[in-house]
């Protein structure tokens, strides 16, 4: 027995110790799990994907999953997701690749995604969530609403999101209760992150800032933070019920119309506008809303005549510039267009609005946006809306390769609010086309600070 156990001791301990060796992070794992704990979703992601390759595993999937949809990277998601499905899974595992499954599937629009998780997870908490969130997009308020009543002790984020969904339905008619939903609400720093961290933080406050406000009020602020995220249909139903005599009414109604043109659908547009203006006739916002519609929907003669209205109604009003030149730009009157610009310009207040019009205008045509986009985007510094023009200006600037300008422009708003997903992408696309040595890292930290934006996809094009 001695010799015996001399011969396999040594053994022995070289088993166990391999195997111990087996069952520790490989230095490349742990990076990963240390990147994703601590927020750094760009480095974090390109350590999983390396990860899946040398040593694919489902948590390993899974977590890769998680970081797509935290940057708003849907199709990327999806297909991670189909490969988890794929391979045997514990019950945590299966019921979180099928939420993970299903959210990616909204944001895509992915109807069959959604259904088969509903029947699949049809006996889960969960479910309830996912049923508000379907009835959200159709604008099926009360519905939306009986659901997340019945989403109780969900996992982080999830409830969360709960939370916030149910403040914003509540928030319109008693607004105590949303300011408590409110209050229960504790973002989470690492995770699964539902919405880009500083724009939920936004949201947060514009609810808690409503919250006093009047109920039409509260019924336009909500409104706009829906029809931001593209859930027209949600606000469309929400505005609707503003009564027909209170004073935000026929703002209400104006606005209505321009989330069904925004939608694409410019003729119930136009049919919300004719209602509106036989319940309002004096109000000239209005005609000029419904001749943009007409002239956007080939009809020049209906725009024509609404803005002849308008005219009627406020003759010197600078916005009914700004309308016929929407009209002149229609007809690919440039000159025309140019015209009606400067004309605004020089009739309307000095806010600084008006340049910016005008620049938007330019910026959208090519050869023109480097010398008179950026001309007028100029005329509006140092005026009420001097923070927009100065982002206008940067943003023009680097398309125009007037990267110092631009980072003279954003570096005082970036360094006082550097958490802010625009400006950190501003600033650092300005420093990396100087070819500043801290370039490299502001990228990568604006690629962390920019998931779910338009500005991510451009910071991975400029990260090495």
């Amino acid at each position: 027995m001695a010799r015996i156990w001399r011969w396999l001791g040594p053994s022995l301990i070289i088993i166990l110790a391999l195997a111990w060796l087996v069952q520790q992070p490989s230095s490349l794992a742990l990076q990963a799990a240390q990147a994703r704990l601590a927020g750094k979703w760009h480095q974090a992601t390109r350590l999983y994907q390396q990860l899946n390759k040398t040593q694919p595993s489902v948590p390993n999937q899974l977590a890769l999953a998680e970081l797509y949809l935290t940057r708003g990277e849907w199709q990327a998601a999806h297909q991670q997701l189909i490969d988890v499905f794929r391979q045997p899974l514990s019950l945590e595992q299966h019921q979180q690749t099928w939420q993970f499954y299903a959210w990616a599937g909204l944001q895509r629009g992915d109807q069959a995604s959604v259904q088969s998780t509903l029947k699949t997870l049809a006996a889960t908490p969960w479910s309830h969530l996912l049923r508000a969130e379907i009835a959200l997009r159709s604008g099926d308020l009360i519905s939306a609403t009986n659901q997340l009543n019945q989403a109780q002790g969900l996992q982080q984020p999830w409830q969360n999101w709960a939370w916030l969904r149910s403040a914003e339905l509540a928030l319109p008619t008693d607004p105590q209760l949303a300011q408590s939903l409110v209050t229960q609400i504790q973002p989470q720093a690492n995770g699964l992150q539902l919405a880009n961290p500083w724009q939920l933080q936004q949201r947060l406050q514009r609810l808690n800032q409503l919250v006093p406000q009047t109920s039409a009020q509260r019924m336009l602020g909500v409104a706009s933070l829906w029809s931001e995220q593209g859930l027209w249909q949600a606000a469309d139903i929400l505005l609707s019920q503003i009564p027909v005599n209170d004073s935000m009414a026929s703002f209400a109604a104006n606005q209505r119309a321009l989330l069904h043109w925004s939608a694409g659908d410019s003729a119930t547009a136009l049919a919300l506008i004719e209602a509106a203006q036989t319940q309002w006739p004096n109000v000239a916002t209005l005609p000029r809303t419904q001749a943009k519609i007409a002239a956007s929907s080939g009809q020049p003669n209906l725009a024509l005549a609404a803005l002849q209205q308008a005219v009627n109604l406020e003759p010197v009003s600078s916005d009914n510039y700004l309308v016929a030149a929407a009209i002149s730009l229609s007809q690919a009157d440039f000159n025309g267009t140019a015209a009606a610009y400067d004309q605004a310009i020089a009739t309307g207040p000095m806010s600084g609005t008006l340049a910016l019009e005008a620049a938007n205008f330019y910026i959208n045509t090519p050869l023109r946006r480097c010398s008179s986009g950026l001309k007028y985007a100029r005329q509006a510094l140092n005026s009420a809306v001097d923070d927009l023009a100065r982002r206008v200006v940067a943003s023009v600037g680097l398309q125009c390769s007037l990267p110092a300008e631009a980072e003279h422009m954003i570096a005082p708003l970036y360094q006082a609010n550097p958490a802010e997903p625009q400006l950190a992408y501003l600033y650092a696309v300005a420093r990396w086309q100087q070819a500043k040595p801290d370039s490299q890292r502001l990228l990568e930290q604006a690629a962390d600070q920019a998931i779910q934006t338009p500005w991510l996809a451009q910071l991975e094009f400029y990260i090495k």
